[in-house]
């Protein structure tokens, strides 16, 4: 008998292992990617979240088990998940199968009823990342919105201030609602910490399901009272300040918004969160074989900067033109969406002028569909006017658009490169080059300055059929 016990154990931490180990391969994608484009402190969240929620001392409530039949069908929506994401190269798809793979793990870990596995599932998701296209779009939308409301609120007051589009005008001064500051990237922690509070206690479907949905007017009014802060600094301090208080009260917020419905639930309802002897032994085990995956599977990635742009593919000197290395914000950078990006401010003496650049390569033709410069330039605020796309060549084709922020005006141009004009090491994906400068410069001198920067970069310009 003794035997038979331990051969079951045995069994069963070999079985946990290989899971938590192809786990964290499943997950190395996301994680390491967050690390560019700040969600890491959203995945820590959310990851927290799973584990409160999991650890929440129940009393007396009757636990029902998850089945042995619903343990063997998220092993096979696993299985399901990982086959259709191969065959699709479907990220996302990799990645909700390593979601639902710790959760199969966490029910041979924690004593919960599938209630509480579900809620701890809803938290898990937000590893999955949301469809950039919705997220940009319903963040213009609330930048505008709340630009509106806080324009009528000073104007009611009898303050001189105007709206133009997301931006929120004083005398010489503007500030810009972006989606960043809309209120999205807020609205994630309060779920996350309104879902803590729905899975503790014994409450109804109803109750939980009204908890829940109020994390859109604690995102929204939280991030207004924030905004409100934001609004007072940059009229009235300098810009860096401005700027570096920006980023640290985001990241202030950000937790606090998370931790507040936990904090009026655990003084309200006196939950307590217990950590079972097990959960401690067994998550160390786990978390050490995810770290080991991660680890050797982070080795194994290939470095895409060396791979897809080797060293000057952004030349230095070019006929005149001088170009320095600019370094993209993180914020931008995670609208930009791009596997890999590069930018350089570049300068011609002769001309008097000034030209941006940026290079983004997606190794997915449909991401690269959803990060348009148009949307990208509305997502940090900007008013755009478009013109109908044109060819240059075979697989060349450039879109030239006009970009106002209150007193600014630019021109941009965007060139889309498919794979049959690349050069021969990028075998696939999506090459696009953003050129800004200022609109004073006619359109055919911007076009010979493209298409002498594309010759440059050994893009083939060959005439389209």
């Amino acid at each position: 008998m003794v035997t038979t016990f331990f051969s079951r154990q045995t069994a069963q931490f070999f079985h946990l292992g290989l899971a938590s180990l192809l786990c964290g391969v499943l997950l190395v994608p996301t994680i390491s990617s967050s690390f560019t484009t700040d969600r890491w402190a959203l995945l820590l969240l959310a990851f927290v979240s799973a584990l409160m929620i999991l650890s929440a001392d129940r009393g007396n409530l009757t636990r029902r088990m998850p089945s042995h039949f619903w343990q063997k069908g998220v092993l096979g929506l696993v299985v399901l998940s990982i086959l259709v994401g191969m065959n699709f190269h479907l990220d996302k798809l990799m990645i909700f199968a390593g979601v639902l793979l710790v959760i199969w793990i966490s029910v041979h870990l924690f004593t919960c009823s599938s209630t509480h596995y579900f809620c701890a599932f809803l938290c898990l998701c937000f590893f999955v990342p949301p469809p950039s296209g919705v997220e940009a779009t319903v963040g213009v939308w609330l930048a505008h919105q709340e630009a509106s409301l806080f324009v009528a609120i000073g104007q009611f007051f009898s303050m001189p201030v105007y709206q133009f589009g997301p931006q929120i005008i004083s005398g010489g001064e503007a500030v810009t609602v972006n989606s960043d500051c809309s209120g999205t990237l807020l609205f994630s922690p309060a779920v996350l910490g309104c879902l803590v509070v729905a899975a503790t206690g014994n409450r109804s479907l109803k109750h939980r399901i009204c908890i829940t949905l109020a994390a859109v007017p604690i995102a929204f009014f939280l991030n207004l009272g924030r905004f409100a802060v934001l609004i007072g600094v940059n009229f009235n301090a300098p810009e860096n300040i401005a700027a570096g208080f920006h980023d640290f009260l985001g990241w202030v917020v950000m937790p606090l918004i998370w931790l507040l419905p936990i904090l009026c639930s655990s003084a309200a309802l006196k939950v307590q969160f217990i950590w079972p002897a097990k959960a401690i032994g067994g998550g160390a085990v786990l978390i050490g074989w995810t770290a080991g995956a991660l680890l050797i599977a982070f080795i194994q990635m290939p470095n895409h900067d060396v791979r897809l742009f080797p060293p000057g593919f952004l030349p230095v000197y070019m006929d005149g033109w001088v170009g320095r290395p600019i370094t993209i914000p993180g914020s931008e950078t995670r609208i930009l969406g791009a596997d890999f990006s590069a930018r350089r401010l570049y300068s011609n003496a002769a001309s008097d002028r000034e030209i941006l650049v940026t290079v983004m390569y997606h190794s997915d033709t449909r991401k690269a569909a959803q990060h348009s410069s148009q949307k990208c330039f509305e997502a940090l605020g900007w008013h755009t006017s478009v013109q109908l796309p044109s060819q240059l060549g075979t697989g060349l084709t450039v879109e030239n658009m006009t970009v106002r922020n209150y007193n600014q005006i630019q021109s941009v141009a965007e060139v889309r490169v498919s794979a049959s004009a690349l050069p021969i090491y990028l075998a696939q994906g999506v090459i696009r080059f953003q050129f800004v400068e200022t609109n004073l410069v006619p359109n055919a001198t911007r076009l010979g300055t493209v298409l002498q920067f594309l010759q440059a970069v050994k893009i083939k310009q060959e005439k389209a059929p």
